[in-house]
């Protein structure tokens, strides 16, 4: 996949409020996994917003393991892009954080 992914071409999509900056947006966008060759599939992602347009894959067996591990990624992902997010009045836990 070499285009960006956008609202119009993700199969996924959540918006989030930077921290210190209420009114700035950041955006997670994840696309469909498509397949590389027999035994390798990838799984696009986008994080765009408070300065940041970062555009990457997860590649993996099969389609469901590259949506399996995605969450752990993104997560890594806005950790190393030193992005704390909010939904609303709470800090992001992150996508495979675990329920209380």
């Amino acid at each position: 996949m070499t285009e960006k992914l956008t609202l119009e071409n993700a199969i996924a999509h959540r918006s989030f409020n930077a921290s210190g900056k209420p009114d700035e947006k950041v955006d997670v966008l994840i696309g469909k996994p498509f397949k590389l060759h027999k035994e390798e599939w990838a799984c696009p992602y986008r994080i765009v917003g408070a300065g940041k347009d970062l555009n990457f894959q997860v590649h993996a067996l099969d389609s469901i393991q590259t949506l399996q591990v995605i969450w752990k990624v993104i997560d890594g992902t806005i950790v190393g892009a030193d992005l704390e997010l909010w939904e609303g009045e709470y800090k992001f836990a992150g996508f495979a954080a675990e329920a209380d």
